[in-house]
């Protein structure tokens, strides 16, 4: 089975609020892997290409999968807008096994997603 060390999440916000302060964001990633399974709490950082239990915004958009520019204010995630996560937890994902991840802005919206 293949390990994955960096994860792409995609965050759509389709409620009112408007989120920022990606830095003060929790991201927690639940791995299911055989023989170690673990949970592990990411640190924000702006560094590009994260290292072990780091995640970083990539970029914020209109549609993420085209990668249509954002039409809101920059950095942050308006109404509509969708927002790509590179994780990097450790241990690894592992291809096959189901794993997690729940994310918790500063303003206490929060959303769980299978990776």
């Amino acid at each position: 089975m293949g390990e994955s060390t960096t994860v792409r999440l995609t965050l759509a916000n389709d409620g009112d609020q408007v989120v920022g302060a990606f830095q003060n964001w929790d991201l927690i990633v639940e791995t299911l892997r055989p023989g170690s399974p673990g949970i592990s709490y990411l640190t924000c950082t702006e560094d590009s290409v994260p290292v072990d239990n780091e995640w970083t915004v990539s970029g914020v958009y209109r549609d993420a999968e085209a990668l249509t520019a954002e039409v809101g204010a920059s950095g942050v995630l308006n109404s509509g807008e969708e927002l790509i996560i590179l994780a990097r937890p450790s241990p690894a994902i592992v291809a096959g096994y189901y794993d997690r991840a729940v994310l918790v802005t500063t303003n206490g919206i929060s959303t769980p997603d299978n990776i």
